[in-house]
Formats: structure tokens, sequence, C-alpha cells
């Protein structure tokens, strides 16, 4: 996973794929995919591609949050599931 940087503690700027699957919890498929649709930069320096950390931020803070228990339903579950 990418460290900040020694000398001034700042986090770099892109990350390699196997850096961001890791630090967003995320398949290497799935992040292929957001860079595809275009919700999260991908740079490249030759063959080596290299993910935005300030794009993949804004998509991660996008995500929405867990609902309690007391606001799920049955009726906001899929077809054939049942409510925890």
């Amino acid at each position: 996973m990418s460290a900040p940087f020694p000398a001034t503690g700042a986090l770099p700027r892109a990350v390699t794929i196997d850096d961001f699957c890791k630090r967003y919890g995320v398949g290497r498929t799935l992040a292929k995919e957001l860079a595809r649709e275009g919700k999260i930069v991908r740079r490249y320096v030759g063959r080596r591609a290299l993910f935005d950390i300030e794009s993949a931020e804004r998509w991660y803070a996008s995500l929405p949050t867990r609902s309690t228990s007391a606001e799920t339903t049955s009726r906001n579950l899929p077809a054939g599931r049942a409510a925890a």
C-alpha cells in the first residue's frame, strides 16, 4: 500500500491498481470498470497505469452509507430476501 512520502508525510497523488484495490477494498475488475466509466482518472506512465487519488476520494465519498437495521425493511430488499 502506498505510504506517505518520508520527507513531507504527504500521500502520493496516484497509486498503482494493486494499491488502489487494497486502499478501497475493491477488486481489479471493479477498479478497471470505474476507470473505463470515467469515475476515476487513470493515467499512464509508459504502460504502467496509475489511479488518481483525488478522483478516487471523490468516488469513495459519493458511495451511499449503509442503512440502519430500523430503516431496512423487506420492501427495500430484492425479491426472495428477508431483512436480517
